[in-house]
């Protein structure tokens, strides 16, 4: 028996990170998938636009890309799944492009606090939360970290003042993402932290061979979509220490199996009963894994039409309107005061120039 036809439109960088493998191998199980992927991060080109008609699809899904304008106009398109992430969603898109978003798309998520915020504007979402596979826990040395830094926000100089009164040594794995320039780290912080270092794994068992001796693990974003790297050393045992944002903060609880900490203004950390906070960290994973095996079946549910909608109630509806109207009159408000002031700051260097060759005359 053929599977139905579904579309894949990826984002490119996946194909490097292979972090959409897991959704992948769900819907593999149950449809014939094309995978495309989009290469705009890189100034590169979108999907071809005629891939969407060379074949009738049971479903188009875009994992983290925002939908094409034209699946969302064109009528010969009659659904549209948006697996969106929290570190990537663009608020001003779906209000400007409310009608078409409501219309014609569901959204698939990851992260509790999209969810929300998409029930807040009256879409139709769905809410998962991913685990991976639980490994073999490995308590590790209490005085060693791994340190994954992709980005500026988090970086050494913040890692000294989390570690400010317990001494560590470093792992620095310096793998960035796309468009992000690091500085080298100092002669100071080689010699304070012991620092080793390493810039890219072939493979996840590489990944998870450097972090298995140690306790601590820094999540290195300030805020994830899913945030595979810090799952999996929880999946380890690890003591994961994160930006109290999403989704970090929707897995970890300070203290409890983890620390948070405020990246704009961080403090040293205390750190205590680290045993018992890994066994609560390897036991969140174990069991949230579970939850996920029966939970996923639900994607397939979604995308074959099986899972009610959500029904909002009238007051919600009205609610959600003046809501969407308030963001979007802010949206169209600072692009004409942005717009003004540059015109006046244009006109002001104009004056200036024609005041200058009046002078020199």
């Amino acid at each position: 028996m053929n599977k139905p036809k579904i579309l894949f439109i990826g984002h490119g960088y996946h194909q490097k990170t292979l972090s959409n493998n897991f959704m992948l191998d769900i819907l593999k199980e149950s449809f014939d998938v094309k995978i495309y992927y989009d290469e705009t991060w890189q100034n590169g080109p979108q999907v071809n636009k005629e891939i969407f008609f060379k074949e009738e699809y049971h479903c188009i899904i875009f994992y983290q890309i925002p939908p094409y304008r034209i699946t969302l106009t064109n009528e010969k398109i009659k659904k549209v799944i948006f697996i969106v992430m929290y570190d990537g969603l663009d608020f001003k898109g779906i209000i400007k492009n409310f009608h078409t978003f409501f219309n014609k798309i569901i959204f698939i998520n990851f992260s509790k606090t999209i969810h929300f915020q998409l029930i807040n504007l009256g879409l139709q979402t769905y809410y998962f939360q991913y685990f991976p596979t639980p490994q073999e826990k490995c308590l590790g040395d209490k005085n060693k970290l791994f340190f994954w830094q992709r980005r500026n926000d988090i970086n050494l100089n913040l890692v000294e003042k989390l570690f400010a009164n317990y001494p560590i040594n470093i792992h620095l794995h310096q793998a960035l993402d796309p468009h992000q320039l690091i500085e080298k780290p100092s002669e100071e912080h080689i010699k304070k932290f012991q620092l080793a270092s390493s810039d890219w794994f072939n493979s996840k068992e590489e990944f998870l061979s450097a972090i298995k001796d140690k306790t601590f693990f820094i999540a290195p974003r300030i805020k994830e979509g899913i945030g595979m790297s810090f799952l999996e050393a929880m999946a380890m045992g690890k003591i994961v220490i994160a930006n109290n944002d999403a989704t970090m903060n929707e897995y970890i609880e300070h203290g409890v199996n983890g620390y948070l900490f405020d990246y704009k203004n961080p403090k040293p950390l205390i750190f205590d009963n680290l045993d018992k906070i890994q066994d609560n960290a390897y036991e969140a994973v174990e069991q949230g894994y579970k939850q996920f095996q029966i939970s996923k079946h639900n994607i397939i549910k979604i995308i074959n039409n099986q899972m009610p909608p959500i029904s909002f109630t009238i007051t919600h509806r009205i609610y959600c309107k003046i809501l969407r109207t308030i963001i979007l009159i802010y949206y169209k408000f600072k692009k004409i005061s942005i717009n003004l002031i540059c015109i006046l700051i244009v006109n002001k260097n104009l004056k200036n120039k024609i005041r200058g060759r009046k002078n020199k005359n």
